[in-house]
């Protein structure tokens, strides 16, 4: 009789995670994908993906990305808080960018790789189906100017994020596959 008991305890505690997973995904689902119906939400907690209407960078932001009379990559230092006095030290010689120390910047004047370099991001950001970590730790970033305008875009791999500003302030969420190109356009190995 116990062990029926400890059973039927133990299917009982399954159906409630269960439940409860299902109820936190659904959840979820709705705020990344309002509108999500339920077997849409179900198919992202599997894994799956859904059509991405709602994640894109703003028109404005891509037509400056676009047409910049300047354009840069940056790699950050993801750490806002220095981990020395000797860091700290360093911080002060370095140009900062939104608050993240600018480890190393590159102009990329060649339109053809400029344009690589966008595709393979834009890419990035229509491949993110809701996906986003907690943190916040970027390791890149863009600068662009057109005509007086600016797109700033400060970019973490890492959890996923891209937070925009300049001319328009947002945030887009990212998949991990732009980080190569950046790395790339950095040499970065």
């Amino acid at each position: 009789m116990r062990k029926s008991w400890k059973i039927a305890g133990t299917a009982v505690a399954a159906i409630v995670g269960l439940l409860v997973t299902a109820v936190s995904g659904y959840v979820y689902s709705q705020v990344m994908y309002p509108g999500a119906s339920f077997v849409e939400s179900l198919i992202l907690m599997v894994g799956g993906s859904i059509p991405n209407t709602k994640n894109k960078l703003p028109p404005v932001i891509v037509e400056i990305l676009e047409k910049a009379d300047r354009f840069y990559v940056l790699s950050l230092d993801p750490n806002l808080i220095p981990s020395s006095r000797e860091e700290l030290e360093k911080r002060k010689q370095r140009e900062s960018f939104y608050r993240y120390s600018v480890l190393k910047k590159v102009e990329v004047a060649d339109k053809g790789k400029r344009a690589s370099l966008l595709q393979t991001l834009y890419r990035g950001v229509e491949g993110n189906r809701g996906l986003v970590a907690a943190c916040f730790e970027p390791g890149h970033g863009i600068s662009a100017m057109f005509e007086g305008k600016t797109a700033d875009l400060v970019i973490c791999f890492k959890c996923l994020q891209v937070r925009i500003h300049g001319s328009v302030e947002g945030e887009v969420l990212v998949s991990q596959y732009p980080q190569r190109a950046f790395n790339q356009a950095l040499s970065i190995p």
